[in-house]
């Protein structure tokens, strides 16, 4: 694998299907159990985000140039302090799936799936803060209904 490589590009397909009556109730519950996964997870970043990052960002919205290289220093140090990583957020499925079987009914790689594609989005998202974009988006919760 040379240096340029970053992973894997990740492809989504779509087909239709048919499912049977009993085959709906799986699939809405697999979807609502990957649609926990991901706003679990995202909470617990949203509010690392506005606890320790937003009030930074906004400061250097603010700032003088002269006083933004300091507010930049800050905001660096609580990158360092408060980051969550995937791993971390994987690791506690492990707690949660023994603790819930319904939880656990859904295999693990599809919610780990889950957490992954949770930490590209807020990864995209944080580091075109970084890089100055105002106007960047972050990732949001999953409303009820929405199917994965």
């Amino acid at each position: 694998m040379s240096k340029k490589d970053r992973g894997v590009l990740v492809r989504a397909l779509k087909f239709e299907i048919f499912p049977q009556e009993s085959d709906l109730e799986t699939l809405h519950t697999v979807s609502q159990n990957m649609r926990t996964v991901w706003n679990e997870g995202f909470a617990a970043r949203d509010s690392v985000f506005q606890e320790h990052y937003a009030p930074l960002y906004e400061e250097l919205r603010l700032a003088k140039d002269d006083a933004k290289k300091e507010i930049k220093r800050r905001l660096a140090k609580a990158f360092e302090e408060h980051a969550i990583t995937a791993f971390d957020q994987i690791n506690g499925l492990t707690a949660w799936r023994a603790s819930n079987t319904a939880f656990a009914s859904v295999p693990r790689n599809w919610q780990e799936q889950t957490l992954v594609m949770l930490h590209g989005a807020m990864t995209s998202f944080m580091t075109l803060r970084k890089n100055g974009d105002k106007d960047a988006r972050p990732p949001r919760a999953k409303d009820e209904g929405f199917f994965s």
